[in-house]
């Protein structure tokens, strides 16, 4: 070819090593999603005199997404019997609210007033999954659902249809004398449909009270003081949006076997699995001092959930060696802090705040129906984590690194896979020093939640011109980088990150990296605190700036023009696209980068007319 570029008329198949080709998948494959969002409401309120009124609002929210895909036949590696692959997957999520609720107020002469609210609170939630799969169409040129195979074996569809019916009947009782001491009572008998009938209903009271010490008599000196608040609270929670509640009830799923339906058992229940509660003690404070140029919050809360649930084993012999109950005892703890001002000069204003929150979670204790079991390991796609008393729940369980192994340490040490480690490989820390690394090795390697998380926000105004931001940032948590375990593993034939370049050689000895091994035999690519990151950073969120027009010939009261930036600046030292993520709302996968797109960064202008 020499010096001029080649540009081939077609795109190559798999290559020699079985590597599939991104830029044949990329120009073949299909990937078109839909999603469609209604969310509605409507209030109706009824004022029978002074004292009395009845309110009821009605809530509707509809979201519908269907994505449709085409895995291609060019350029794939071929898994089993599938050449390409078309399928369709619908979600489908229907919420109906309802809050009805009637409303006595009064107040006295001498300062007292009572609020009284009583009414109920009413949802009714479905959920519905449908999965449809299709193997080995005639052509890449057939990419739609029902053109593959004739063969059933080679169809797959699965779905899930679930729903959630909740009602709560409530009582409210506020009182305050003169706007200096004030009191809330709140009791609360929720039912719902995720547990069984034996725990579905519950009473949940809550009681606040909080005192204005600056309307007391002897704070008048105190004159630089202009509000002074202390609150305490103590209420009960619970929670049931999850689907572990399955396993309170006996429930069947069905087969087809033979040519005939029939009903097969899915769960040994607990019929005695309760709600989960949380108990609260929260104690806070207010003060702003120089005519509310400064304001303080603090709040301390503690909360203990003493009917956690967990997961138990059961021996092969019942069926199902799944089972649930509420076996365990979790704390936590918080902290959080926020403080704003206001500073001005003519017609220079500058408003800035910001907080600062950090929570501690930790097993007190968990009663294992086996005397042997000490903690909970669950397996997540390349990680372990691990619940054990006295630490918070699914922290990072595994190997500690500690270099590489040297020339001299070569052969000493068997490693996690049962082959003795040689020169380049990765040094794991031998807790028991019997220089064989095992599962009696593994630690808690680290932890998804953060040590302190906060924003900032800051607002700069002169006459009609405004600049405002916002900022957010956690420090001190960790995150599982699978994308990186994935492009530095080295095992395979697989495209890998430019950094493996400088890996362990024998004529670079002093790399960070371990050597390239085929098929890692001697573990290098466990999971280990090599793949664990900070995952701290500091965000530039929001950016706005706004220039005010008044009345424009008395059509409009005023006109705002304004330029909005997002996700301008990200401060941190993790290696992967985005420190902030979220790939499931699940506890399970906090903290893991599977490799989620990232944030992107936008612009918007903008104009809106105050009419």
């Amino acid at each position: 070819v020499g010096s001029e570029m080649c540009i081939r008329d077609s795109l190559d198949d798999v290559g020699v090593f079985g590597v599939s080709n991104p830029v044949a998948i990329v120009n073949n494959a299909l990937g078109v999603n839909r999603n469609y969002h209604f969310l509605s409401s409507i209030k109706a309120e009824y004022m029978f005199n002074e004292h009395f009124n009845l309110s009821t609002l009605f809530g509707i929210n509809f979201n519908n997404s269907r994505e449709s895909i085409f895995l291609p036949d060019l350029g794939m590696v071929q898994v089993d019997s599938a050449y390409n692959s078309p399928g369709d997957f619908v979600n489908e999520f229907r919420s109906t609210q309802n809050h009805t609720m009637l409303t006595y107020t009064n107040s006295t002469a001498s300062g007292h007033r009572f609020t009284v609210n009583g009414g109920f609170r009413y949802m009714e939630n479905s959920y519905k999954y449908n999965k449809s799969l299709d193997l080995n169409t005639p052509s890449d040129d057939f990419k739609s659902l029902g053109d593959g195979s004739q063969y059933n074996f080679l169809q797959t569809t699965i779905g899930d249809n679930r729903g959630l019916s909740w009602i709560s009947y409530f009582g409210i009782i506020d009182y305050s004398f003169r706007n200096k001491y004030l009191v809330t009572a709140n009791l609360s008998y929720d039912g719902n449909s995720a547990t069984n009938e034996a725990h579905r209903y519950n009473f949940f009271p809550s009681v606040g009270a909080a005192w204005r010490l600056s309307s007391e008599g002897f704070m008048n000196q105190v004159g630089w003081i202009e509000d002074l608040k202390l609150r305490g609270s103590y209420g009960i929670s619970g929670n049931m949006f999850t689907t572990v509640y399955d396993y309170s009830k006996l429930y069947y799923t069905n087969r087809r076997m033979n040519g005939d339906g029939v009903l097969l058992r899915e769960v040994i229940p607990n019929e005695d699995l309760e709600l989960e509660k949380k108990h609260t003690i929260n104690a806070g404070l207010d003060l702003s001092i120089l005519r509310q140029l400064v304001n303080f919050h603090a709040d301390f809360y503690s909360s203990s959930v003493n009917n956690l649930i967990i997961q138990q084993e059961l021996p092969s012999s019942f069926g199902f060696t799944k089972y649930y109950d509420n076996g365990g005892k979790l704390q936590i703890t918080g902290l959080e802090l926020s403080l704003d001002a206001r500073l001005g000069s003519g017609n220079f204003v500058w408003i800035i705040g910001g907080s600062l929150g950090k929570v501690i979670t930790e097993i007190k204790s968990m009663d294992f129906l086996n005397p042997a079991n000490e903690h909970i390991i669950t397996s997540i796609r390349g990680a372990e984590l691990i619940t054990s008393v006295g630490n918070p729940v699914n922290a990072y369980y595994g190997y500690k690194t500690d270099g590489l192994i040297s020339e001299s340490e070569a052969g000493s040490v068997i490693g996690p896979k049962g082959a003795p480690m040689q020169a380049g490989d990765v040094k794991y820390v031998d807790v028991d020093g019997n220089n064989i690394i095992d599962e009696t090795d593994k630690m808690i390697i680290g932890d998804p939640n953060p040590d302190l998380f906060g924003g900032i926000h800051t607002k700069l105004s002169y006459r009609n011109i405004e600049l405002s931001a916002t900022f957010n940032y956690w420090v001190g948590n960790e995150v599982f980088n699978y994308v990186r375990y994935q492009t530095e593993s080295m095992d395979s034939y697989t495209n890998q990150s430019a950094s493996v370049l400088d890996r362990w050689t024998a004529s670079n000895t002093g790399a960070d990296l371990p050597r390239a091994s085929f098929g890692d035999p001697t573990g290098n690519t466990v999971f280990s605190d090599r793949w664990i990151e900070d995952g701290s950073y500091f965000r530039l969120e929001h950016l706005t700036l706004s220039y005010y027009l008044p009345d424009l010939a008395g059509l409009t009261k005023g006109v705002t023009i304004y330029v909005t930036g997002t996700n301008l600046l990200t401060f941190t030292n993790y290696s992967g696209y985005d420190p902030e993520f979220v790939y499931l709302n699940s506890p399970y996968y906090m903290g893991v980068d599977y490799g989620m797109m990232p944030q992107t960064r936008s612009f918007i202008a903008g104009l809106k007319l105050n009419l």
